[in-house]
């Protein structure tokens, strides 16, 4: 899972002079790590990682296509960012204009959910956390199962679409209790990852994730939070089936 990192600068130089085991590339300069982004029309656009499109039908017209790709190429720390220049998108990827949402773009990925990642335009404030959402403007909430290590990234568990279902699973999130401990174990054979998306009215729809740790829920709605174990009934698939 990609870091969110919010602001102007769009790359991070890691010096450290007189350390021994810094990371340099063939040109000597030390290595750098990118933020998501896209530059076009004279617009910064960060990509949107704790949300997807709600609605496929809102991509409009072909308005770019990145030029040149600039993780794989660029060494140089003074290095002027430029349109058509992107982070880590391939050289030809198409860019994509979300209807009546002029601070939005989008690009084809298969890996996402919805079909595409979601670009906005950076004006110094990301507003796409989980606590920028007005529950009470979300009408449906999915839950889906993630397999990253299979052809199939998200298996969709349930729907929820009843605004009582709505409302219960909002009330099992709501007593999550901050909880700094709590770690996500990646060799447990039991542990899992559950993303969660939220959709209202609005272009984007919020996501986050759930962890299974093999003993307890997690997430990180902004601190780091363990849920009640009565959120594992939302998380069977076969609750609503």
């Amino acid at each position: 899972m990609k870091k969110m990192i919010i602001g102007t600068l769009f790359l991070f130089v890691i010096i450290a002079s007189g350390c021994s085991n810094s990371p340099k590339t063939s040109s000597g300069y030390a290595k750098m790590e990118w933020m998501d982004f896209i530059k076009l029309n004279g617009h910064s656009y960060q990509v949107i990682n704790t949300g997807t499109l709600s609605d496929p039908s809102l991509v409009g017209k072909e308005i770019g296509i990145v030029k040149f790709m600039v993780s794989d190429n660029v060494t140089k720390p003074n290095y002027k960012i430029k349109d058509g220049d992107a982070a880590f998108l391939e050289k030809g990827t198409k860019i994509y204009e979300v209807k009546e949402n002029p601070d939005l773009v989008v690009v084809k990925d298969q890996q996402a959910i919805g079909g595409y990642s979601v670009y906005y335009r950076d004006r110094g404030s990301y507003n796409y956390h989980f606590k920028n959402l007005n529950q009470n403007e979300v009408k449906k909430i999915q839950i889906y199962e993630d397999h990253g290590d299979t052809k199939l990234e998200h298996r969709l568990l349930s729907t929820l679409t009843d605004s009582s279902q709505i409302k219960n699973f909002f009330g099992v999130l709501n007593q999550g209790k901050e909880d700094s401990n709590f770690r996500y174990d990646h060799s447990h054979p039991d542990q899992k990852v559950f993303t969660i998306v939220f959709y209202t009215k609005k272009a984007v729809a919020y996501r986050d994730n759930i962890l299974y740790n093999g003993k307890e829920y997690g997430w990180t709605p902004w601190s780091q939070e363990v849920l009640p174990v009565t959120i594992e009934k939302f998380l069977n698939n076969k609750q609503f089936n």
